[in-house]
């Protein structure tokens, strides 16, 4: 059997007492230790950490997985103990006057002495000592990883090319604290892995080591310069649900971003890896169109507010930013999003990102039927997608969803309960 020691803490200082806390490990956690890789990963401390902010619960992370810590009271105390050298060879052992023979029975001057006075304990034996008594264990339960606080972060670092740069020097901004990816472990309680999602979504950028986010407005920039240069398929089918995907060289898009806003080639290629992946042929990218289009949705539906916007109108702006691709400008590409008022006069489009919804299943289906009180399954199910796999979604709809089917025979989902909505 493999021993693996795992420390969360610095040595402690000489002559302080020590602590002790009884982990259980969830069968994931325990294969990742047991792992050929976790003996390299923790002698450099990479493989379990306790992290999060000093106004934060505190939890424990994988490279991938976040987890919460729950205390759970045991239904026995243990002792732990320790013992000076001499103690710890008595710990088992016989008095050598007790005496035994070769397989380990007490030999029969015991059971005489049993009979008579009983004998003085010789002195100068080693103790035994009772370092800490536990009365709970710790449980590690997954959790969702918490990374609002990355948007306060990187407030007022955004980058806007390089001539944005030297306007930030001109107004005195540069003097504006940074952070590095490095530095988030201790402000954000979520593993590596789900940061750099939380960075790609939020599209933040690293330069110069430096986390900085892309505004919308840039964006706005720099995406329809992308779509311009791409050549238009042979075959593009807008009601496809397949991926549309076309290989360009990387020098001509990079080229491409600097032109339209001056962009450092560093931020360039991270902003191209959002919507890409590497080509075989070496310097070329295989770019997911829908996905920049769409993007370019999102920013410009976002830059109207979460008022409601005339359909016909946004949907015109979008096609002119997405030049030969306009025929990809369906509203159904802006899912969980977005609402669609069709029957508004005039029809209108309403700027709702899943990521502005609370992720408690009640609150989120309240907030869902206080801003429209029915829905149809097709239309709700994109911004509850988020809330676990489908069996989990099934039993929440059950939990908080009456179904009805209205005069025209389709379903309509409407709150179960009034609280649902006044939650």
């Amino acid at each position: 059997m493999t021993t693996r020691f795992v420390s969360f803490v610095a040595p402690r200082p000489e002559r302080s007492a020590p602590t002790y806390s009884l982990l259980s490990l969830p069968a994931s956690v325990l294969a990742l230790l047991s792992s050929d890789e976790a003996t390299t990963s923790l002698s450099h401390g990479s493989t379990l950490e306790i992290r999060g902010h000093s106004t934060d619960a505190a939890v424990l992370v994988t490279p991938n997985q976040t987890y919460s810590l729950r205390g759970v009271q045991n239904s026995n105390s243990l002792c732990l103990c320790s013992a000076t050298e001499r103690g710890k060879k008595g710990w088992f052992e016989l008095d050598e006057e007790e005496g035994s023979d070769q397989e380990g029975n007490l030999g029969s001057d015991r059971e005489v002495e049993e009979e008579g006075p009983k004998r003085k304990k010789r002195k100068g034996k080693g103790e035994i000592l009772i370092e800490t008594v536990l009365h709970e264990t710790l449980e590690l339960v997954p959790a969702v990883a918490k990374t609002e606080r990355l948007k306060e972060l990187v407030k007022g670092s955004e980058y806007r090319g390089e001539d944005g740069e030297q306007d930030r020097q001109r107004e005195g901004t540069v003097n504006k604290k940074l952070y590095t990816f490095g530095e988030l472990g201790s402000l954000l309680p979520a593993s590596d892995a789900e940061i750099r999602l939380a960075l790609t979504r939020q599209r933040i950028v690293t330069l110069d080591t430096h986390l900085r986010s892309i505004p919308t407005s840039y964006l706005l920039t720099l995406l329809p310069a992308l779509l311009q240069v791409l050549p238009l398929p042979k075959y593009l089918d807008p009601t496809s649900t397949s991926a549309i995907t076309i290989e360009a060289e990387d020098e001509e898009l990079l080229e491409a971003f600097d032109a339209a806003g001056d962009c450092r080639t560093e931020a360039a290629r991270q902003v191209l890896d959002w919507f890409s992946t590497p080509a075989e042929k070496s310097g070329w990218s295989v770019l997911r169109v829908k996905e920049v289009v769409r993007e370019v949705g999102i920013v410009l539906l976002a830059q109207g507010g979460y008022g409601g916007q005339r359909l016909d109108t946004f949907l015109g702006k979008w096609k002119s930013l997405c030049h030969q691709f306009e025929s990809l400008c369906t509203p159904t590409l802006l899912t969980n999003t977005s609402i669609i008022s069709p029957n508004a006069i005039p029809p209108s489009i309403t700027y709702l990102p899943i990521s502005h919804l609370s992720a408690d299943p009640a609150t989120r289906f309240s907030e869902l039927f206080t801003l429209r009180p029915k829905w149809f399954a097709d239309d709700l199910i994109p911004f509850i997608d988020d809330l676990g796999d489908k069996k989990k979604r099934d039993a929440l709809v059950m939990k908080f969803v009456r179904k009805v089917k209205g005069a025209d025979g389709k379903m309509v989902w409407s709150a179960r309960n009034l609280w649902t909505v006044a939650a």
